[in-house]
């Protein structure tokens, strides 16, 4: 495939996934880090950051690069911006490394970074791959090797997602029985297996072309969305449990024309404090600008809010595509991708608040937010800066610093990976009041050995500045 042909499916696959991106307006405690230009990437989207052991933040480029195929970046906390890797180097077809990341990495217990490529690969049908902080990348596998409708699943979209067994899970766009996408998992050998084919139901009731990374639930199912499929083309909540067994918890549009409960989840589900599911629909809600919901294990969904539903209507945006993420103060915060696009609190009961309004010189805001364990929120735009193809800011809202896992669970006796900053010197880590064993690696990683006695709950790092206490609880296994 030319690379005239592989711009021409991405340009086709955002119009899909963004139908209608607009630009807008002004801020707060919001500071640009970076900015991109044609060599150092755009089209940052339907991703988001992701802190490196060396605490540094990693992320990918769909575009730009070398070839203008995409890349894998790196910057720091104080903005120095880094290519880690950029795809289809040298130009070749197919770009046997991949082109156009769109989902994001996620970090491994074995220090490498995963994703997934769009396309690419040796059957053009997108890869899996790990690559090393340093760049050192390794493709796991080529998606379409069986040749096409690629009934292993083809085109991932999404982050992946490691389980407690280590392997990794994730979605496709494309591809499976019924051409309308797959849930796989991989090992990080490399290994694949197909679990579920989307569209198996009549009218695909169980929903269809799946654009976001998998949850992890406490009963170790996986839970996600699917943008389409079931009522009016809606979208779905699902659950596939370690038996294999599929599950629709929630079809969209349930409410009829009007879709009151939500319609288009692009994004995925987080899970909460609290052990409901968050997440966001790009439509549907009163005045159908896209909602804010929970849903519990079983299947209970409820709105927490209905975008352009306050005073101001849509002023202050609309359509959340991007996802939420829960900070240490036990809120929500996410963006407004279109409109007059913004940045919002939600708690966990409803109350919405809008916290700053981008200038419209940046655009939209095009990736999940990330809070670092500086306490600090960290995300993209589509336009803007100096060149301008788009912006990484830092967003502060005041949250103090804290420490937070590679991996939130494990047994005892096992090591756990804590990420934070300034360890150098610390002098304990308790895991729930329970102390253990550690080993200081780095200013900004630690390991500790899983106490006997240790139970479900916070973990706390003293260290020369004081004690951070970890944003989530870390679970221990049976």
């Amino acid at each position: 495939m030319s690379f005239v042909c592989s711009a021409r499916r991405l340009a086709v696959f955002l119009l899909v996934i963004f139908p209608a991106i607009s630009f807008s307006q002004s801020l707060q405690s919001f500071r640009t880090l970076a900015t991109f230009d044609d060599t150092g990437g755009y089209w940052i989207q339907y991703t988001s950051l992701v802190q490196g052991r060396d605490g540094n933040f990693y992320g990918t480029s769909a575009a730009g690069g070398l070839t203008g195929q995409g890349m894998i970046f790196r910057i720091t906390a104080d903005g120095a911006l880094a290519v880690v890797h950029s795809f289809c180097v040298p130009p070749t077809n197919p770009c046997p490394d991949g082109y156009s990341p769109m989902g994001g990495l996620i970090q491994g217990t074995d220090g490498y970074f995963y994703g997934t490529t769009l396309g690419g690969g040796t059957y053009d049908g997108g890869t899996i791959f790990k690559i090393t902080a340093s760049g050192k990348l390794t493709t796991l596998y080529n998606f379409c090797a069986e040749g096409y409708p690629c009934t292993n699943g083809g085109y991932p979209s999404a982050a992946l997602v490691q389980d407690r067994d280590g392997d990794f899970y994730g979605t496709t766009y494309y591809g499976g029985d019924f051409y309308d996408g797959t849930i796989f998992r991989i090992t990080p050998q490399g290994a694949l297996s197909k679990l579920y084919s989307f569209c198996a139901q009549a009218g695909c009731e169980d929903g269809d072309l799946p654009t976001a990374a998998l949850a992890l639930g406490p009963d170790g199912s996986l839970y996600g969305t699917a943008q389409r499929g079931a009522i009016d083309d809606s979208g779905t909540i699902f659950k596939l449990n370690k038996a294999g067994v599929f599950e629709v918890l929630h079809r969209f549009c349930v409410a009829g024309p009007s879709c009151a409960d939500g319609a288009i989840p692009y994004a995925g589900l987080i899970l909460g404090s609290d052990g409901r599911f968050y997440g966001t629909t790009a439509g549907g809600g009163m005045p159908a600008g896209g909602t804010v919901f929970n849903i519990t294990e079983d299947g209970t969904q409820t709105v927490l809010y209905s975008v352009c539903s306050g005073g101001g209507g849509c002023s202050t945006g609309y359509n959340p595509v991007m996802g939420l993420v829960q900070a240490t103060d036990g809120n929500f915060y996410g963006s407004m991708s279109w409109g007059a696009s913004s940045l919002f609190e939600i708690t966990p009961s409803g109350k919405w608040t809008v916290l700053y309004q981008l200038p419209t010189s940046l655009g939209d805001v095009s990736s999940a937010l990330l809070q670092s364990t500086n306490g600090k929120f960290y995300g993209t735009t589509l336009i803007g800066g100096e060149n301008p193809e788009g912006t990484i800011f830092v967003f502060d809202v005041g949250l103090a610093p804290f420490a937070t896992f590679v991996r939130r669970w494990g047994r005892i006796g096992q090591t756990a990976e804590i990420l934070g900053q300034g360890f150098v010197g610390t002098t304990s880590v308790s895991f729930n009041g329970v102390p253990a064993e550690f080993s200081v690696r780095s200013d900004t990683f630690l390991t500790a050995t899983i106490p006997a006695h240790a139970t479900t709950g916070l973990v706390t790092v003293t260290t020369p500045a004081g004690a951070l206490v970890s944003n989530v609880s870390f679970k221990i296994l049976p």
